[in-house]
């Protein structure tokens, strides 16, 4: 005989109530962060990328800021560079880009910063000069949550900001001072 109230349950339908809470939990809690995650992750990349790009064709031009036709001085290449790859890409937008001169001595290994050309022509022997270029800028997240419960949290509600930098020797030491 079976007491009274005691039933016996089969174990197997609860997989299927639990289901759709675990299926949520998956995609929702860990599956969409990361895919915002990577790709924040990969727009960083290309900002960076516009980064270096800039650095190489500013350690390349003929002078640091002034433009002679058909050459391009060293600011004015960094933020054409620049703003060219980053439009390339969706989600990677520029806020600034700054060129400066850094002057480092050989000796001492002090490094002086300078966003202006040089007064003096360059000291090859005592010094080397390098281009450094800093980008300003937000990459945007694939999916932005605008769930209440969130809060601001960068990457996942709202777009990262970002600040990257880059130096490259200068090819053209005669052109620092123009």
């Amino acid at each position: 005989m079976r007491a009274l109230g005691y039933q016996r349950y089969r174990a197997t339908g609860t997989a299927m109530a639990e289901f759709p809470v675990m299926l949520w939990f998956l995609l929702v809690i860990i599956l969409f962060p990361m895919i915002n995650l990577s790709t924040v992750c990969l727009r960083s990349y290309f900002l960076y990328q516009a980064c270096h790009n800039a650095a190489v064709a500013a350690s390349k031009a003929t002078s640091f800021e002034t433009s002679f036709a058909p050459n391009v001085s060293s600011k004015d290449s960094a933020n054409q560079i620049a703003t060219e790859i980053a439009a390339k890409w969706s989600g990677v937008h520029l806020t600034s880009v700054t060129t400066q001169l850094v002057t480092t001595d050989i000796n001492t290994l002090v490094e002086t910063v300078s966003n202006t050309r040089l007064a003096l022509p360059p000291n090859v022997a005592a010094n080397n000069y390098h281009v450094r270029v800093t980008v300003t800028g937000t990459v945007d997240p694939l999916l932005i949550f605008n769930l209440g419960i969130l809060g601001g949290i960068p990457g996942l509600t709202s777009p990262i900001a970002l600040t990257m930098n880059d130096q490259n020797f200068v090819e053209n030491t005669q052109g620092l001072v123009r």
